[in-house]
């Protein structure tokens, strides 16, 4: 795709800049400097009249402290958020369920939790 899309390239690039700020040991001060400087160059950076990283930059500086604590503890709750998440697409996908016995097996069996936690008809 880069070849037919060199602007789809240069965000990439952009895009990856970023990723390995966040990848690297820094420490939360010297991570702020450099994730500002990405948000100046990224803000200059426009592709047919439009501005790919502006929605982030904006959530950056509306919750920077919370997002520059991630420097100090190395914690996301990405795991969390996938987990809802994917609760949230078994919820749709079984629309119908006639108990929450079954939704709750649907649950268990997709996010591969052990036999053991998987709720049986014995309980009910």
């Amino acid at each position: 795709m880069f070849p037919l899309a060199p602007s789809l390239k240069e965000c990439y690039d952009i895009r990856e800049n970023l990723y390995l700020i966040f990848e690297s040991n820094l420490e939360k001060k010297d991570a702020k400097i450099k994730i500002d400087a990405w948000c100046i160059m990224a803000m200059g950076y426009t592709t047919k009249g439009h501005h790919p990283f502006e929605k982030f930059i904006e959530t950056y500086y509306r919750y920077q402290e919370n997002i520059l604590n991630y420097f100090t503890h190395r914690h996301s709750s990405g795991a969390v958020e996938g987990l809802n998440n994917k609760i949230k697409v078994i919820k749709r996908r079984g629309f119908g369920f006639r108990n929450i016995l079954n939704f709750a097996k649907r649950i268990f069996l997709d996010i591969n939790l052990k036999n053991q936690y998987i709720p049986n008809l014995q309980s009910t």
